[in-house]
């Protein structure tokens, strides 16, 4: 063992369960460089885990058991060219979550997150384009 996570109850995605994106953000961290993470079961909150190290794979556990891996990648990105800031805030408000959401107190994308709790990220469909964007 290298170090151990806690995810707090505020970073949930569903209920009982760490934001994904923020449990593998937590993990990634431990990469120096780009790293490709992969949640295998969901994160449970308020509990502490184990961060393990075999070879240059990145192992969060609970329980002897493998919540997530971290490993370093290579990045081959495709740049697309942004929507201007109103193309973004037009999309947002087409947000799907905003009428269908299956866990709508997620720390990230929940609409029902109050500013200062919650990062209420709303990205919607661009027109025209095959994306999604939020301000």
């Amino acid at each position: 063992m290298i170090a151990t996570l806690r995810i707090s109850r505020q970073f949930h995605g569903p209920p009982d369960s760490g934001n994904g994106g923020y449990v593998c953000g937590s993990l990634a961290r431990f990469i120096h460089g780009p790293a490709a993470v992969r949640l295998k079961t969901p994160p449970p909150l308020e509990k502490t885990l184990r961060v393990e190290k075999d070879g240059t794979i990145f192992r969060l556990t609970d329980d002897g058991r493998t919540v997530a891996e971290a490993r370093p990648t290579v990045l081959d990105l495709e740049i697309l060219t942004p929507p201007s800031p109103d193309e973004t805030l037009t999309a947002s408000r087409a947000y799907r979550g905003f009428t269908r959401h299956w866990f709508p107190s997620c720390f990230v994308c929940g609409p029902e997150r109050a500013a200062a709790r919650g990062l209420r990220i709303f990205a919607g469909p661009l027109p025209g384009r095959d994306m999604v964007a939020a301000p």
